[in-house]
């Protein structure tokens, strides 16, 4: 692989290639004179001249092995050869944006730079001013790991420094506390306690100050214990908390003594009775005050027979007889079987209307009479009868005529009569051309839609281009064959620079000139339009021209690649291989004849001409 060492270096692939094409002339010139010189070294001059070309052709592959390696220079990263081959470990190029020589790393498929930037030598620089400093920290870099991995309390104790410097200067007290460090950790395992404390000093002072009280109270009440406490206090109490017999005692001076009723079990004193203690009614009566017990203190059916006074049961007997009401109204219920809540007449009425008797003898016979519909008058029975023949028609004029059937005249419905939009194409009769006579008006193309050629018969009359206005711009205006005399074609003229990918409508654009410098390799993406594919305006066995003119200064950027529709398509180039560079200082020709060969299928004919 040839070595790049700038341009005329030594082993500068252009220098070999000029010595081994000097070379190789010189080979040839040697192989005629010998040939001159003896027919016998015919052969032999033979082999030399084939050696010779052998060494032309091996230059030339050095040339295209460094050309492929050395890509130029370019404003942006290259993504094929200069041959359109894939990039290769190494390559290099000059990038002219940046000013910087890159080289490609495979590996990552990425463009490198070879040289450092001004700002990058001096950061370099600053390291090497300062080698000692780095070596020094080099020595130590198992510490700075170390400090690494703390840093965050490094932060925390710098931001107290202050306080660090205050305990610098108390450090025998600090020394001190140490000494009794295990007594601190005592007291910090209690810090909640001694917070609470210390929030509520005010009531331990009070504490303090009646401490005999609290001592009283303390030898008093000797708390809740499952089994009788010692003591010597005489009214001393506690509180048994074995299940099933809690209870609270009194010490009597000997013993301890049941303080009042158990939790749970029976009454064991009352008043000024001690152990078993049964209740009686008297008890519960002289406890209760009168009227002590309301409404909701009484359990629901807990109030027999039994309970109630007899006077209230007697009466609750006697009301079996319905007591409760008035021998009147008793009477007056008892009646009212016979319906007598309403009087004879009423009752008769009732029954009287079985026969219909509510109505007149008038009505009934006005609605029995009705079933001939004499609802009617006779004179209107005799009109609906004679209606059946329609034979009450009024005699009309106008429009419509005649005093039986009604007809429309010949010629009577005039264009005022006729609503808009209602003639359609089926009303409108062959239309020849002795119907169209005159100048004729604008027509505009909008409103001219689905006419067939049925409604347009005979010879039609000469029609002014100038008339027909606002046609809708689409190929399927023109149809089969066309005969055009000198005429124009549109040319989208641009102010800018070929690059990345340009979009190519067909609807609008057919010769396209891009009048600024390229900047870099292009795609061109042949399209109708931004909202319509040219698969959709293109048939089978339909084909388009289209024109690319680019103005190239001293680069030699080229079309690496064409689409149709978004889709690559690798075009057939007149001459039988695609270019490999465009052409400097030029205006480089860019000719395309798209032929549709199926549904979203393409063969692209395509030649470049260069214009300088």
């Amino acid at each position: 692989m040839a070595i790049y060492r700038g341009p005329g270096g030594s082993g500068d692939a252009t220098t070999d290639a000029s010595s081994e094409g000097t070379l190789a002339t010189t080979k040839a010139a040697e192989a005629a004179a010998s040939a001159a010189a003896a027919v016998v070294s015919k052969d032999a001059a033979a082999v030399s001249a084939t050696a010779s070309s052998d060494s032309a052709t091996a230059a030339a592959g050095y040339v295209d092995t460094f050309d492929d390696l050395y890509l130029g220079a370019k404003s942006s990263d290259p993504t094929t050869d200069n041959d359109g081959g894939a990039l290769t470990d190494g390559d290099l190029y000059y990038n002219t944006t940046l000013n910087r020589m890159k080289v490609y790393d495979l590996g990552t498929t990425a463009w490198l730079f070879t040289t450092l930037t001004a700002a990058e030598v001096v950061k370099v620089t600053t390291v090497a001013d300062n080698i000692t400093n780095v070596n020094t920290v080099g020595g130590i870099d198992a510490n700075v790991t170390t400090v690494a991995g703390v840093s965050a309390n490094v932060t925390t104790v710098a931001g107290v420094s202050a306080n660090v410097t205050t305990v610098a200067g108390v450090a025998a007290n600090v020394t001190t506390v140490a000494g009794i460090s295990a007594d601190v950790t005592t007291v910090a395992a209690d810090g909640s306690d001694i917070g609470t404390v210390a929030t509520n000093i005010a009531n331990v002072n009070t504490t303090a100050t009646n401490i005999s009280p609290v001592n009283y109270f303390a030898t008093q009440y000797l708390g809740v214990s499952s089994s009788a406490p010692t003591t010597t206090v005489t009214g001393a109490l506690y509180y048994n908390n074995t299940s099933g017999s809690e209870q609270l005692y009194i010490w009597d001076g000997s013993a301890w003594q049941d303080a009042a009723f158990s939790a749970t079990g029976a009454v064991t004193a009352f008043n000024t009775r001690t152990g078993a203690v049964t209740l009686s009614s008297a008890d519960v009566t002289g406890a209760l005050s009168t009227g002590a017990i309301a409404t909701a203190k009484i359990a629901d059916d807990a109030i027999t027979a039994d309970k109630l006074a007899n006077s209230i049961n007697t009466e609750i007997a006697a009301n079996t007889a319905k007591t409760g009401i008035t021998s009147g109204q008793a009477s007056a219920i008892t009646a009212n079987t016979a319906k007598t809540g309403i009087t004879s007449g009423q009752a008769s009425e009732i029954t009287a209307n079985t026969a219909k008797t509510g109505i007149t003898s008038g009505q009934a016979s006005a609605i029995t009479a009705n079933t001939a519909k004499t609802g009617i008058t006779s004179g209107q029975a005799s009109a609906i009868t004679a209606n059946t023949a329609k034979v009450t028609n009024a005699t009309h004029t106008g429009d419509v005529t005649g005093a039986t059937a009604l007809t429309i005249a010949n010629d009577a419905v005039i264009t005022a009569k006729i609503l808009n939009s209602n003639v359609t194409d089926a009303k409108i009769a062959a239309m020849s051309s002795s119907k169209l006579t005159g100048a004729l008006p604008a027509i505009s193309g909008a409103s001219l839609t689905s006419l067939t050629s049925g409604n347009l018969t005979g010879a039609l009359p000469a029609i002014s281009g100038a008339s027909l206005t606002a046609l809708p711009a689409t190929t399927a205006l023109l149809s089969d064959y066309s005969t055009f005399v000198n005429s124009t074609e549109k040319v989208t003229v641009a102010a800018t620079a070929a690059t990345g990918t340009i979009n190519y409508d067909t609807n609008t654009q057919s010769v396209v000139y891009y009048t600024t410098a390229a900047s870099g390799d292009w795609t061109v993406n042949f399209r109708a339009s931004a909202s319509a594919s040219l698969d959709s305006v293109l048939a089978v066995g339909e084909a388009i021209t289209l024109v690319h003119l680019v103005t190239l200064t001293g680069s030699e950027y080229r079309n690496t690649t064409v689409q149709v529709d978004g889709v690559g398509i690798t075009p057939e180039w007149q001459g039988g291989s695609a270019p490999t560079e465009g052409n400097a200082n030029s205006i480089d020709s860019y000719t395309y004849t798209i032929i549709k060969t199926g549904s979203a299928a393409f063969t692209i004919l395509a030649a470049l001409t260069q214009f300088a």
